[in-house]
């Protein structure tokens, strides 16, 4: 599938961000009061928003190409003993569409993934093309503002470290800023897993 969103990744992002914002549920949410029936969330990931709108009683389907996100989504439907009707493991440019969508949305910026222009044209397309007519595609994108600029100096975001639910371990995430160039913003993520106050094995992206 990816060689991102890994094991690590997604626990990190599970602990560090378990319900969606408010703000931005509630206006997910009245989409889908608006639009009902025939809605997909693309780039699920491990169910911030998908869950919380499935406990709502719409029904969604979604899809995401991460192993681990996939992963700890299955695992949080079978605790709420919720069911997602069509849930796929793909990249996008590989998902199906079998029908056509009122509502298709993408929250959290991850639209920003699709760093090459025809490739962000291609998904737009794509989801242009299995919309029903007035339906509505909703996307969050992060804009060159909300960072700081520069070459390519190595400059740290943000460096955190959170309780692994139900253990005494420890997850650090730290987030560097590698480059800017073209406003397109190159990241790199490390997450290190600590237990009993040793450094036990890491991930980067």
């Amino acid at each position: 599938m990816i060689d991102n969103y890994k094991k690590l990744c997604t626990i990190f992002y599970d602990t560090d961000k378990p319900f969606p914002p408010h703000d931005e549920f509630l206006f997910y949410l009245s989409l889908c009061e608006e639009y009902q029936t025939d809605i997909l969330e693309p780039m699920c990931g491990s169910g911030r928003f998908l869950i919380p709108l499935l406990e709502k009683g719409f029904i969604i389907d979604a899809f995401d190409a991460s192993d681990s996100m996939i992963f700890s989504l299955k695992k949080k439907l079978a605790k709420k003993k919720l069911h997602l009707y069509n849930l796929a493991h793909c990249l996008f440019d590989e998902y199906v569409f079998r029908k056509k969508y009122n509502l298709i949305f993408i929250p959290s910026a991850s639209f920003g993934l699709f760093t090459l222009k025809h490739d962000s044209l291609s998904v737009l397309k794509k989801i242009f093309n299995n919309l029903h007519a007035g339906g509505c595609f909703a996307f969050e994108v992060e804009t060159p503002a909300i960072f700081r600029k520069g070459g390519s100096e190595f400059n740290i975001i943000s460096n955190k470290i959170l309780p692994v639910a139900g253990t005494d371990d420890l997850i650090l995430g730290s987030f560097f800023n590698r480059s800017y160039k073209e406003n397109i913003l190159e990241i790199i993520c490390r997450y290190d897993f600590i237990s009993k106050n040793q450094f036990l094995f890491s991930e980067q992206e």
